[in-house]
């Protein structure tokens, strides 16, 4: 029973943790028709929202976004999950004539992001931080037909974004894993032992 107890360790211990990169791309609305293809850069994320073969918009996730403003080429106001930012064409010689119009949105911090004033009972280790997220969602929208463009629209009003590249690390021995966007989940058993006030 031990020479099998001590093949079992050395079994366990010759397998090394796992990690990977969870899908940062925002979730969609159910039936929306639409899928997200993601594509993982070296320090930012790209998911295309696309019908099949067809793309209706792209969001680039990251601090480095490739965003011009031009005040003239305002063209309204943007609504992207719980943010709000605003539209602008682009040039029509533009290398990327083919975009429609483009917003940039910082979503470092939601909206909804729950401010704890402080925990009511006895603690043994502080609060987790807020989830990471990227620090700008860079969206352009195809140029596309009137339906499609209310379509793309419609979505992107009520997207949901997600941490920015949830990291998870998995091991059959150690519980080293380390969750970036694991706060609400935190939070809500915290919650269950000690009661908090959030504003």
């Amino acid at each position: 029973m031990i020479k099998i107890f001590h093949t079992l360790i050395l079994f366990l211990l010759s397998m090394p943790a796992f990690s990977q990169f969870k899908d940062p791309c925002p979730t969609l609305p159910v039936q929306s028709g639409i899928s997200m293809i993601y594509f993982r850069g070296p320090d930012f994320d790209i998911c295309q929202a696309m019908d099949g073969d067809h793309q209706f918009f792209s969001i680039y996730l990251g601090s480095a976004p490739d965003f011009h403003q031009v005040i003239n080429h305002f063209i309204g106001k943007a609504k992207v999950g719980n943010f709000d930012g605003n539209w602008y064409s682009k040039d029509t010689d533009d290398y990327f004539s083919q975009i429609a119009k483009e917003t940039l949105i910082d979503i470092s911090h939601s909206p909804e992001d729950l401010k704890i004033e402080h925990f009511v009972g006895r603690l043994e280790f502080e609060p987790p931080p807020p989830p990471k997220r990227a620090p700008f969602a860079h969206i352009w929208i195809n140029d596309l037909n009137s339906a499609d463009l209310k379509k793309a629209e419609f979505i992107l009003e009520r997207i949901e974004f997600k941490g920015s590249r949830e990291l998870t690390c998995t091991s059959f021995l150690f519980s080293t894993c380390i969750y970036q966007n694991s706060f609400p989940e935190l939070l809500k058993l915290e919650y269950l032992l000690h009661p908090i006030t959030a504003m």
